[in-house]
């Protein structure tokens, strides 16, 4: 079966974190068949990559309400649920999956890890905050346990 983690996000504060999963990644053994990719811009460059994989893994930052710093894995049920109108990516991850499945380009599994952040965090700070730097590791569990379970969601 083929996988693929994709990190959504930047290069700014902790909108950061699901590239810095990818580069913790690149250092870890990932299961066979396993690709990672880097998505900066959802709109031009998700559909493409949820079009070429069985199973997708989205990786990225979370606004629930909730206090920073504490890894959730949603079920595809959950995404649009979890989805804010706003996105950092331009337009909504939730408005590409729906696209996708309405051009039969939606894998057959679909999963989504990530790290509740901060929405009041300045998305210019340097870097990862504290809460999400010491929540990486156990993201980084959480996919490698996803991209393992063979698609389980």
């Amino acid at each position: 079966m083929s996988v693929s983690i994709i990190a959504l996000g930047s290069d700014h504060g902790d909108d950061r974190l699901a590239f810095a999963a990818l580069e913790a990644l690149a250092g870890r053994e990932v299961p066979r068949g396993c690709n990672l990719h880097a998505c900066a811009s959802p709109a031009t460059e998700l559909l493409a990559l949820l079009g070429d994989t069985e199973h997708a893994i989205l990786v990225d930052a979370m606004v629930d309400g909730g206090t920073a710093g504490r890894v959730l894995r949603c079920a595809p049920g959950d995404i649009t649920a979890r989805a804010s109108q706003a996105s950092s990516h331009g337009v909504s991850v939730d408005s590409v999956l729906a696209l996708a499945s309405a051009l039969g380009m939606l894998p057959a599994k679909l999963t989504m890890v990530g790290i509740t952040i901060d929405a009041e965090r300045s998305p210019h700070a340097k870097g990862l905050s504290p809460a999400v730097r010491a929540a990486l590791p156990a993201l980084v569990d959480h996919v490698l346990a996803a991209a393992a379970a063979g698609g389980a969601s």
